[in-house]
């Protein structure tokens, strides 16, 4: 049933780089990973500098780090703080696809 239940929610193209560690070990160092998919409940992940012998199971924490340029900036009034927008360069067509199925969807993340 479990396996059944697997993908209930569907997941959807990212192609993010990231980092991942293992949280059964704090001083392991942080490794390069790519995110194949991501949904509400779960990701696919592509694990980079792994060895053959090594246990991947159990908790891990994935970072991702987004780039874009910076657009429409707005300071705050007391100018610690600012809210802005930054666009993607160029995503591919998976990506916009996905987006616009967003558009008036209650997606939470």
């Amino acid at each position: 049933m479990a396996e059944h239940l697997r993908r209930a929610v569907p997941r959807q193209p990212a192609d993010w780089f990231g980092f991942y560690r293992f949280d059964n070990d704090d001083s392991e160092p942080w490794r390069c990973c790519r995110v194949i998919d991501i949904s509400q409940l779960g990701v696919g992940l592509e694990l980079f500098a792994i060895s053959s012998d090594e246990d991947l199971s159990g908790p891990i924490t994935i970072s991702v780090e987004l780039r874009g340029d910076t657009r429409n900036v707005v300071r705050g009034d007391l100018g610690d703080t600012a809210r802005l927008g930054a666009e993607f360069a160029a995503p591919t067509e998976a990506a916009k696809r996905y987006i616009r199925s967003l558009n008036g969807v209650r997606s939470r993340w």
